[in-house]
């Protein structure tokens, strides 16, 4: 008798292939969607309980400060590792002591300052410099901070053009060194320039509610003889668009990790 036929066809060319790597979806609509990332049901609690215990941490002598930033940031880099993994969880934040706890405050004020300073002393070389010539010239240097807004200006921007790639390596590093990384940071700029233009406008609106939030907490916190309830209220507040800015820096790791040699 004749052999069985097969139950299925034998194997042949594909008529199309699966796509290499993964359907992330749409940055920009990730990015908009980042707005609701707060709004579950645990981030009441989560903001104010950290907002409480952040500022209890401000009352500790010399370290409390480090403390109170430490803690507060790490919501807020977590939610940038949750994004650039690819998860939409709320962040948790686990410590093992005071160094692990203080350790993202040092990371965070590191990616802010750094950069300011070195920009800062550029600008004041270059005004100095223009004053030299200004003083050979006419034998009178009138250098100030001021004499030479544009170079200013051109540092401020510059500053702001880049810290969402600093606090972007704050965020994934372990040590203090993340925001001492520049050569990482403008290459993160260099290797996937429309992405962080994108991120750029997608980071704008959260920090301008942020600055908001806070600079309503601080005036009400003048008027008010209750500073610890005002300023709680207010950082917790501020960490929702906070964590909204941590999102979507994630999301561009998770979106241009290929780009970016993650």
């Amino acid at each position: 008798a004749p052999p069985a036929a097969p139950s299925s066809p034998a194997p042949g060319p594909r008529a199309e292939e699966a796509p290499l790597g993964e359907d992330r979806g749409d940055f920009l609509t990730d990015v908009a969607r980042a707005y609701l990332y707060p709004m579950q049901p645990m981030t009441p609690l989560i903001v104010l309980g950290v907002a409480v215990v952040a500022g209890s941490l401000g009352y500790i002598p010399l370290v409390g400060p480090f403390l109170s930033a430490g803690l507060w940031v790490s919501l807020v880099f977590g939610a940038t590792r949750v994004a650039a993994s690819g998860r939409d969880e709320l962040p948790g934040m686990e410590f093992e002591g005071f160094y692990e706890m203080a350790l993202p405050g040092v990371r965070f004020l590191l990616a802010l300052f750094v950069p300011a300073l070195l920009l800062g002393l550029l600008y004041a070389a270059a005004g100095a410099g223009s004053a030299s010539v200004e003083a050979l010239l006419t034998g009178d240097a009138r250098f100030t901070f001021g004499s030479v807004p544009v170079l200013f200006w051109v540092a401020f921007l510059t500053w702001l053009v880049y810290l969402p790639a600093s606090l972007i390596l704050a965020a994934h590093s372990t040590g203090c060194l993340g925001g001492l990384n520049l050569v990482g940071g403008v290459t993160l700029i260099v290797r996937e320039p429309i992405g962080y233009a994108l991120t750029l406008a997608g980071v704008a609106p959260a920090t301008a509610m942020l600055v908001a939030i806070w600079a309503v907490a601080g005036a009400v916190d003048a008027l008010v003889p209750v500073p610890f309830v005002v300023g709680v209220v207010g950082d917790a507040l501020a960490l929702i668009p906070a964590m909204v800015i941590g999102r979507i820096l994630g999301l561009f790791i998770w979106h241009h990790e290929h780009e970016l040699g993650f």
